[in-house]
């Protein structure tokens, strides 16, 4: 069993007392080393882990994200339809603040612990969101956007894509109805 007054340092072979100039108490095996060292590091690689959650779990970090989804979809507001669809909801980066959303809202459910029914409302919050988030990627990738015009009277079971093919026609589309 190792001295008390001993300081074990695990960046040294040695392991030393309080004071510099006394003879090392012991040398420390590879065998031992190597187990200190790697101790060492997963218990750097948890501490890390839990700052990491406590930043993603935290208040501030939600609404710092909830504020930049609000302001860029703000923004996509007042611009055209199509300007906002290129420009705005697009684009890679709002699909990337979309995601962080998401993960930060999964984390929340998963690593913060609310007692009884506020944990319970908590978590239909949090789920809600996130189906709001997974119907908006849903609709980025796999809709088709296009136009249809219609008279009184007349039926359709098809519309025109807005995407093109490469002679700039629309094709149609079919919707497997009739309006």
């Amino acid at each position: 069993m190792p001295d008390r007054n001993a300081r074990l340092v695990s960046d040294s072979i040695f392991a030393h007392n309080t004071s510099c100039h006394e003879r090392p108490l012991r040398r420390k095996r590879g065998g031992e080393m190597a187990k200190a060292a790697e101790g060492k590091r997963a218990r750097n690689l948890r501490e890390f882990m839990a700052s990491a959650m406590d930043f993603a779990t935290s208040t501030p970090t939600a609404i710092v994200l909830i504020a930049l989804v609000a302001a860029a979809s703000t923004t996509g507001l007042f611009l055209d339809d199509e300007l906002a669809r290129r420009y705005v909801y697009g684009r890679p980066w709002f699909a990337v603040l979309l995601g962080l959303l998401a993960l930060d809202l999964a984390a929340c459910m998963i690593w913060r612990r609310r007692p009884g029914w506020t944990r319970a409302w908590s978590m239909l919050t949090h789920l809600g969101i996130l189906l709001v988030l997974a119907g908006a990627f849903v609709t980025t990738a796999f809709a088709e956007r296009g136009g249809l015009l219609l008279y009184e009277g007349q039926e359709a079971g098809s519309f025109e894509s807005q995407d093109t093919d490469g002679n700039g026609v629309r094709r149609p589309v079919s919707m497997g109805f009739t309006i």
